[in-house]
Parts: C-alpha cells; sequence; structure tokens
C-alpha cells in the first residue's frame, strides 16, 4: 500500500472520530439543557427535586428556602435549611438573598450577631434586599439607632411601596427622637408619595397628631413642594379629631402669600381663588341635578361695584334636587357680627329660594338669609348674629333650598351667582 492510499485511510479515520466527537458533544449538551429545563419546571411544584436534578438552580435552592424558613421556623428543620442557605452561596456568591435567608436562619438558632453580618453583607450586594432590609430597620428601631432606621425605612419604602406597613407603624415613636425626626423631614419628601406615606403614619393614632402639626410646619417653612394635600389631610384630621382652634391655627400658619389676602372670618370671601380642599375652604356639593363650581361671571354684571369677577355659581339641571351640606366651617369667637351677602341669579325657577346660612356645628341656626330671584341684577342681604360663649366652638356656612315635596313638579332650574359672602365683627 503507497504512501497516499495510507494519508486517505488516516483522513477517513479523523474525519469519523471527528463526527463521533461532534455527536457525543451534542448529546451531552442536549442532555445538559434537557436536565436544565426539566430542574426549572419543578422549582415551583418540587423544588428538592429540581436541586437533585440540577444542583446550580439557585432558584429551586430559594424556592426550598421560602417555603421552609419563617419568623418562627421549625427548629428541627434548621439545620437542613442551613446547608441549603450555604450551598446557594457557594453555588452564587453574588446573590444577596442567599445571605439574608441564612442571616434569617442563624437569627432563629440564637446567633443574632452573626445574622447581622450576613444582613449587611447582602445589602453590600443588593442595597434593597427586602428581609436585609427589614431585619435591620428593626433591630436599629428596637436598639435606639433611629436615625438609622429612617434612613433604612426610606430604602425600604421606596422600592417595596406595596410591603410599607411592615415599616410605617414604627415611624411615629421613631420620630419622636430628634435626629430621626430631622432624618425624615429630608428623606420623605424626596419619594413619590412620601409626604403622604409619612402623614397617613403618623394620622393613624391621635397620639402622634402633634407630630404630623409640627411635620408641615417645618416642610412649609423649608419650601417642601406640592403640599397642599398634606396639609389639608391634617388640618381636616385634627377638625375630625375635635381639635378644631388648633385646626384652624395650622389651615392660617401654613397659608401662601396669595391665599393671605383671602383670608378673614370667611375665607376666599370673593371666590377669587379655586378651592384648596381644607375644611375651611369652600366645598362644593357634588350631586345629580345640579353643577357647583367657581366661575368668572360677565364683567359687566359687576361693573360700578368693588367685586371682582368671579362667582360661586349654583346651576340647577331642571329636576326636583335638594342641595346637599355645602359651604365652609368657620371659627369665631363669641361675640355679634355681621353677615352680608351679594348675590344675583339667572332663570332661576323654583319651590324655594336658595339659602345661605350661618350654623352652630351643634345644629343651631344662627342666622340665614334668601337669595330670592334678581333677574342679574345684583343684590346685596345683610344679617346680624351672635355667637354665644358656650356649645358653639366652631361654625359653618352652608348653602339649602328648604323643604319641599321632591316630586317633578318641583323642579329647580337656572342659576345663583355668589359673588361676594363676608362676616364683620360688630352690628354694622
Amino acid at each position: 500500500m503507497d504512501v497516499n492510499a495510507h494519508a486517505m485511510i488516516a483522513q477517513k479515520q479523523t474525519s469519523l472520530a471527528d463526527r463521533i466527537f461532534a455527536v457525543s458533544l451534542s448529546a451531552v449538551i442536549g442532555l445538559i439543557i434537557l436536565v436544565g429545563t426539566l430542574s426549572d419546571i419543578l422549582v415551583d411544584f418540587l423544588p428538592s427535586s429540581a436541586v437533585a436534578i440540577n444542583p446550580l438552580n439557585t432558584s429551586a435552592r430559594l424556592a426550598l428556602l421560602r417555603a421552609d424558613v419563617k419568623e418562627k421556623t421549625d427548629p428541627a428543620k434548621l439545620p437542613k435549611l442551613e446547608k441549603i442557605a450555604r450551598a446557594g452561596i457557594v453555588a452564587d456568591p453574588y446573590d444577596a438573598r442567599f445571605y439574608s435567608y441564612l442571616g434569617v436562619i442563624l437569627e432563629s438558632e440564637g446567633k443574632p450577631e452573626e445574622a447581622r453580618i450576613l444582613y449587611q453583607h447582602s445589602l453590600k450586594l443588593l442595597p434593597t434586599e427586602i428581609q436585609s432590609l427589614a431585619r435591620l430597620f428593626s433591630y436599629n428601631a428596637n436598639t435606639g439607632n433611629y436615625k438609622r432606621a429612617i434612613e433604612l425605612a426610606d430604602i425600604f419604602i421606596r422600592r417595596w411601596v406595596d410591603f410599607r406597613q411592615l415599616i410605617t407603624p414604627s415611624l411615629p415613636i421613631l420620630m419622636k427622637d430628634k435626629e430621626a425626626y430631622n432624618e425624615a423631614l429630608v428623606r420623605f419628601p424626596s419619594q413619590i408619595d412620601g409626604t403622604k406615606t409619612l402623614i397617613d403614619a403618623l394620622l393613624k393614632d391621635k397620639s402622634s397628631y402633634d407630630l404630623a402639626y409640627r411635620v408641615v410646619l417645618d416642610w412649609k417653612a423649608r419650601g417642601v413642594p406640592r403640599l397642599q394635600g398634606t396639609i389639608n389631610q391634617v388640618v381636616n384630621k385634627i377638625f375630625s379629631g375635635g381639635q378644631y382652634r388648633k385646626a384652624y391655627r395650622l389651615f392660617l400658619l401654613t397659608l401662601g402669600e396669595e391665599a393671605k389676602s383671602a383670608s378673614g372670618y370667611v375665607y376666599n370671601s370673593k371666590f377669587s381663588l379655586p378651592p384648596s380642599g381644607s375644611v375651611f375652604d369652600w366645598s362644593m356639593a357634588r350631586q345629580p341635578g345640579l353643577d357647583m363650581r367657581i366661575i368668572t361671571v360677565a364683567p359687566k354684571l359687576t361693573s360700578g361695584t368693588s367685586l371682582n369677577n368671579r362667582a360661586l355659581e349654583i346651576r340647577f339641571r331642571d329636576s326636583p334636587v335638594r342641595l346637599k351640606p355645602a359651604g365652609q366651617f368657620l371659627n369665631l369667637p363669641p361675640s355679634t357680627f355681621t353677615f352680608k351677602v351679594i348675590y344675583s341669579t339667572s332663570n332661576y325657577k323654583g319651590p324655594n329660594p336658595v339659602d345661605v346660612s350661618v350654623i352652630c356645628t351643634n345644629g343651631n341656626e344662627l342666622d340665614r338669609l334668601s337669595l330670592k330671584p334678581s333677574e342679574s341684577r345684583v343684590t346685596e342681604l345683610v344679617g346680624r348674629f351672635s355667637v354665644p360663649a358656650e356649645d358653639c366652638e366652631v361654625q359653618a356656612i352652608r348653602f339649602a333650598n328648604g323643604n319641599f315635596v321632591e316630586s317633578w313638579k318641583n323642579k329647580f332650574s337656572g342659576s345663583v351667582y355668589l359673588h361676594q359672602i363676608s362676616i364683620a365683627l360688630g352690628s354694622g
């Protein structure tokens, strides 16, 4: 056999070996993929089998830990769970969750110091790891490191907003500490809805209403933006808790420059500003059969008067509608007052006029002015009343349209425009 023949035979043998190797490699790769796929399928149903098939399946190991690591884990399971967590760290040393689970396990075994080291390492790998954040927050809150607890609370709530109830009940206690209070003042306004989150927590119980009061005053002084809704929330909650004068004081102290110009015994008496949502500002009835809103009226209607061209319109939609409570709350001292309403009407028809009353919130009526149809003429009505020294700590202006049988024979239509409602000290 010549040299060429030997070469050809050797080449064929090499080619055959290459093909056998390629087929074998493909089979091995296919088997690895199959094992991995089967392991992934079993994660949710049989995580222990998933780990047995593929020891590198970290999701399966985490599923095993998630299933058995509880606040009060069965002591008999702890050694096995510890092995699973440690094996997970070996398999993936950069997965923060394994360190967190191992910390919980060691804490259950009575090794809190080792657990905290693991929680801290977990947060170095993943600063938002939920268990480590919650455990270190609890530790710092319980050991008096309130400022650090607030820092962790801030991180937790930003990332795990749906689980914030795990953290927020502790905030009123933490904020009694000066450093923690100052830390919260800075951190929470920079969160999305952070001001509301903190105030919600402080308004859960009357014992922390004073903290909420201080917080909104400090935020206002620091120029925290978009604060009106939060201020209203605190004012209205303190008011509903029966601290009327304190609520009114907070309302006045947090008014902006433009709003201060509209303050008086009646706030926004000429309706120059949109409703703010405070109990001490105008509330609008929202009900079928009428619209209530602040509008711009034709200048000719108020020309030659001291009025602006703004008014509160009550527009009836040709139906037998009874006005629901609307108006604003007042904080008048015991004394005698002059009550003035400037209004006009347009095509107003109904079985009764619209009444504007001043009442004590215990139900006693102090004065009532009835707005009879004026057909586009600006009309001024004046009344007088006295606020008693007792049983009338808070008052209200209320709109009503009297008693009537609610049938389609008693329909209201047209509009009433309130140009000004004011109260002045003295009998005029």
